[in-house]
């Protein structure tokens, strides 16, 4: 009895983590589901520097996905912030599907042994992305917790933070976003825009 608590508490807290993924619009038929811990696009502002922002890309046929941050240097106590930017270079708007979950994010230390993958939702869900209306998504986080782990405590602690703040350290960030043209199917595009970041006390 005491075991299949556990599972449920377990699977009940990956569930909860799986929503903080940062969700993008679908079509009207599609609704995604809501999180109070990330935003909407409508919601996602783009990052906004003095200068060009950082950023990173990565292209796959006629999408892109950018990575943009205000800067690469931050502090252990302050939030992280970003924003990834999928684009679509063709002549008309169209429809991708994946996903709940469109976009997610990984953190992964270079000097150290932390890694956050992200989760993403089983279902399938339809989009529509207009050339002249690239979709955002702020920077956020989500993954999966097993007590089995041995960066158990590591995880949970950033899971659960209300803000993405990781330790000092180099760390690459990275958006990722796998999607197929039309239908759900296999094949489509895979994509990963990377930013390594340096984090101090």
């Amino acid at each position: 009895m005491v075991r299949l608590l556990k599972r449920r508490l377990i699977a009940c807290l990956w569930f909860a983590l799986a929503l903080t993924a940062c969700g993008l619009s679908p079509s009207p038929s599609s609704p995604a589901p809501s999180s109070s811990a990330s935003a909407s696009p409508s919601q996602a502002e783009p990052v906004t520097c003095s200068e060009p922002c950082p950023s990173a890309s990565a292209t796959s046929g006629a999408f892109k996905l950018e990575l943009a941050l205000p800067k690469v240097e931050w502090k252990s106590d302050e939030p992280v912030t970003g924003t990834a930017i999928l684009s679509y270079g063709g002549p008309d708007p169209t429809t991708i599907s994946g996903s709940g979950t469109l976009i997610g994010f990984r953190y992964t230390q270079i000097d150290g042994s932390h890694k956050v993958e992200p989760v993403s939702t089983a279902d399938c869900r339809r989009y529509e992305i207009d050339p002249a209306t690239p979709m955002n998504a702020p920077l956020s986080k989500s993954g999966a917790l097993s007590p089995e782990d041995p960066d158990f405590d590591f995880l949970r602690s950033f899971l659960t933070a209300p803000d993405v703040r990781l330790p000092a350290g180099m760390w690459d960030v990275s958006a990722l976003a796998q999607f197929t043209e039309g239908d759900c199917g296999p094949g489509g595009h895979s994509m990963a825009a990377t930013m390594r970041v340096t984090v101090t006390d």
